[in-house]
């Protein structure tokens, strides 16, 4: 199940709207990637504070389909990334 089938389950089953469900959604996922990180190996970095709104959905300007950002705005990505990458010691 990808995260657009998972948000659409997430919405039917607790009869949320798609836009909340969404919320739900990936804040759960960030929770659980976030656990995973362990900031040696393994680094999460949250890049929702640059795309998302204040109630934290996608900015809807930035999205098509409420869950993956249009190809323009990739720059945001790349530059949240190349500012806040993590540069291992050797």
């Amino acid at each position: 199940m990808n995260k657009s089938e998972l948000i659409n389950a997430v919405a039917e089953k607790a009869a949320l709207s798609k836009k909340d469900s969404e919320a739900a959604v990936t804040a759960a996922l960030d929770a659980i990637s976030a656990a995973l990180a362990d900031g040696e190996n393994i680094f999460y970095l949250d890049i929702n504070e640059v795309v998302t709104d204040e109630t934290g959905n996608l900015n809807p300007d930035y999205t098509w389909d409420e869950v993956h950002l249009l190809g323009k705005y990739d720059v945001i990505w790349l530059e949240y990334f190349s500012s806040h990458g993590i540069v291992k010691d050797s």
